[in-house]
């Protein structure tokens, strides 16, 4: 989804969310900074307050064996859970992945460290759990139809890119929904 801000990706996303809820389907949902970490799982608390949830490495034990209904992580901390027990993750009903711009480096001549884990995150999700529901969230992105093209010939599945230009106002957002 590639919407400008005010254009109703959070709303999407948290209806999304709920429907994998409603399916006992664990969600993932990454963040780039640990200080969106916080304010995502406020968030979401808010939103589902009566679901179980881990917003940081340290809640999560190396023999878990299953996620809670929601994990909102960064990607180097999935990354670290997808080491150490990829088996947690194949049931996994959706990964959303905000501000997924970041799988973009900054500068084709310098390599960006985040844009690598942020890569590997989505590709050993994708290896680890083949049936997962992503959901792709950026402001950012003018080349939505490119990613989902890329996309479907990872994953095989029918990708749809949904991008606007216009910024919908709280009440046509309420309206869209």
């Amino acid at each position: 989804i590639s919407f400008p801000t005010g254009g109703g990706k959070s709303t999407l996303s948290e209806l999304k969310i709920l429907t994998s809820i409603i399916l006992n389907e664990p969600v993932i949902f990454i963040v780039p900074t640990l200080a969106l970490v916080d304010q995502v799982s406020n968030n979401l608390k808010s939103i589902f307050p009566e679901v179980s949830m881990k917003v940081n490495y340290e809640e999560f034990i190396l023999d878990d064996i299953s996620l809670p209904a929601i994990s909102v992580m960064t990607p180097e901390s999935c990354l670290v859970r997808l080491n150490f027990n990829p088996e947690l993750f194949s049931n996994l009903g959706l990964f959303v992945f905000d501000e997924c711009h970041l799988l973009n480096p900054k500068s084709i001549d310098k390599m960006d460290r985040r844009s690598i884990d942020a890569m590997i995150c989505l590709l050993k999700i994708i290896e680890s759990a083949p049936d997962t529901d992503l959901l792709m969230l950026s402001a950012m992105l003018r080349n939505s139809e490119e990613i989902a093209a890329w996309l479907h010939s990872i994953i095989n599945k029918e990708v749809v890119p949904l991008t606007l230009s216009w910024k919908p106002t709280q009440q046509a957002k309420g309206c869209v929904v």
